[in-house]
């Protein structure tokens, strides 16, 4: 491992000396780049050095590697008082963020997903701040640095939106921020079932909750809590019909929408026996299947799949 790291760095400074003297062009150097930071990820994967983080640094780590960038952290805003609940990055950095955090802190006390410029306290990287909480006494924010081209927002925002859901005590229906990527899966189911709920056929939805999955998988890292809800979502796949439809509300909320014809009793039973296996740990869950048949039951699903989950986590089913 010693040797390869010892490689790599040479090539980088190969790569840097030969675009600073002219002996490549700016897509030769980009295309080296790209080959370099392969080999990087391909080294940090063989490192492994995720492993045993806590969830919050894990997807710190997450975020760094899979987002061109050198620092990503937590933080929770107190007044003026500013506490880094988990980071990945430079110790420096935690102080230099702090202090820009300081200096806007009016700006970053609202709700808006913001992009502070360098400045003297960060001189080459911009400052890219998700809020993560609306209150105003006890805010909390998901914030990164990066000055790379390859840098993407999105990213950034899917990884805040997922921090979210982690960090919320209740269930995402009743967030007080409510998210696009929740916003966009919703607006999908409900538009699924207005077209297919009729004279002719209604649906079938089954709600799959995974309680324990963070609990279960925090010590491995957050690569394999990522892995497990993958893996949940092509079992669901591989155990419903051919053109059923499945969503990921959340890491542990999943539903599979089915179309049946009224008077049809014959509903999709490969679900029934599922089993839910990553790394040879089987997944314990609970499920629920809600008839969709008329416009009103469209509107009551959302209803019924939070007093279900608030069932589960007060163990009056299981």
């Amino acid at each position: 491992m010693k040797n390869e790291i010892n490689k790599l760095i040479l090539s980088i400074k190969d790569s840097l000396k030969e675009y600073t003297e002219g002996n490549i062009s700016f897509e030769e150097a980009r295309d080296e780049y790209l080959k370099l930071l392969n080999r990087y990820n391909i080294l940090e994967k063989k490192n492994r050095s995720h492993e045993g983080l806590n969830i919050l640094q894990g997807l710190c780590y997450y975020h760094n590697s899979e987002n061109y960038s050198i620092f990503t952290a937590v933080y929770q805003i107190n007044t003026m008082d500013i506490t880094p609940i988990a980071y990945y990055g430079d110790n420096k950095l935690n102080s230099k963020t702090i202090h820009v955090l300081q200096e806007n802190i009016f700006k970053i006390m609202g709700e808006d997903i913001l992009t502070i410029p360098p400045n003297n306290s960060i001189l080459h990287h911009s400052t890219h701040i998700y809020p993560l909480t609306s209150e105003k006494k006890n805010k909390i924010i998901f914030i990164n640095l990066s000055s790379s081209i390859y840098y993407s927002n999105e990213k950034f925002i899917i990884i805040g939106e997922l921090l979210n859901k982690l960090l919320s005590n209740t269930s995402i229906i009743a967030s007080p921020i409510t998210f696009n990527y929740f916003e966009t899966v919703t607006s999908d189911i409900d538009s699924y079932c207005r077209k297919n709920v009729n004279d002719e056929y209604y649906i079938t939805a089954e709600l799959f909750i995974f309680n324990n999955i963070v609990n279960i998988f925090n010590h491995l890292g957050i690569l394999s809590l990522l892995e497990s809800s993958e893996m949940i979502i092509d079992t669901l796949k591989k155990n419903s019909a051919q053109d059923s439809r499945c969503y990921a509300l959340s890491l542990k909320e999943y539903i599979v929408l089915s179309k049946l014809m009224k008077g049809d009793k014959t509903h999709n039973q490969k679900n029934k026996n599922i089993e839910f296996l990553y790394q040879d740990i089987s997944i314990p869950f609970a499920t629920i299947t809600f008839k969709i048949d008329t416009e009103n039951s469209i509107y009551n699903l959302w209803e019924k799949v939070f007093v279900f989950e608030e069932y589960i986590s007060s163990g009056d089913i299981k």
